[in-house]
């Protein structure tokens, strides 16, 4: 089978699994689920393709806790590193409302390869948000420790920070929202050494059941060729097609 296929498939099973062990937690009214699948034209990670300029499908699926813990599992094809086929992030947070429009989340993620765990790697993550009216703003932080049982191949042997701010406008009276984020990285990972700037500008509208979202991802990395030749830094008109559960 295709790898990228491997990873969609993957993807779904992770979600369906999840979904399943979901099921005695929904019957209680103090925990909630939902999912989300999508088709996108790439994988792109702060940036930079990850799945070689490839479409693929992603999937999610979070249980939260009336309280504000949270539990996601999320799921991609991956194709960045040979040998492997597929990505799985784990997400264990917490997120609460601090005063009214203000909202803090915090939490770590797990990144899990499939077919090598031996760049398996972890970051800690916190964001403020704020509301004005249909629109949100956020500032947030990913960091990632030393994490030196991790091989050379992910990047991973020292610390690495992204700091980012982002924005969203919910337009009042119609389904369209608009965003725009701004990201910086600086750390031991391929072309993020020295510093790496990415930025994100795009629109989404709700119709027909599904949210229909165009971005336009760049980044000042410079130019970085796949195994296949495919430049995994160049600019990206990045389409999806998702569905909420």
């Amino acid at each position: 089978m295709n790898k990228s296929y491997q990873g969609m498939a993957l993807a779904i099973i992770t979600v369906a699994a999840m979904q399943s062990g979901a099921v005695f937690a929904q019957s209680k009214s103090e925990f909630s689920s939902s999912a989300n699948v999508a088709f996108v034209n790439d994988y792109r990670f702060r940036g930079i393709s990850l799945n070689d300029d490839k479409p693929t499908v992603q999937a999610s699926l979070t249980v939260s806790h009336e309280s504000g813990f949270y539990l996601t599992g999320w799921g991609s094809a991956f194709s960045a590193i040979p040998g492997d086929s597929s990505e799985i992030a784990v997400y264990t947070g917490y997120q609460k409302a601090l005063s009214e429009g203000v909202g803090v989340d915090v939490g770590v993620v797990n990144y899990l390869f499939p077919g090598d765990s031996g760049i398996n790697f972890y970051e800690v993550y916190g964001s403020v948000s704020k509301s004005f009216g249909a629109v949100t703003s956020k500032l947030g932080i990913y960091y990632a420790p030393k994490q030196g049982h991790v091989r050379a191949a992910s990047g991973q042997k020292d610390d690495n920070v992204y700091v980012y701010g982002s924005a969203a406008w919910a337009i009042p009276n119609t389904a369209v929202s608009l965003s725009a984020q701004l990201g910086y990285e600086n750390g031991p990972r391929i072309l993020s050494t020295g510093g790496k700037v990415d930025w994100d500008v795009g629109a989404s509208v709700n119709a027909l059941g599904l949210t229909w979202a165009a971005h336009y991802l760049d980044s000042d990395a410079p130019d970085f060729r796949s195994a296949r030749g495919k430049n995994l830094s160049k600019p990206k008109l990045f389409l999806s097609l998702s569905k909420a559960f």
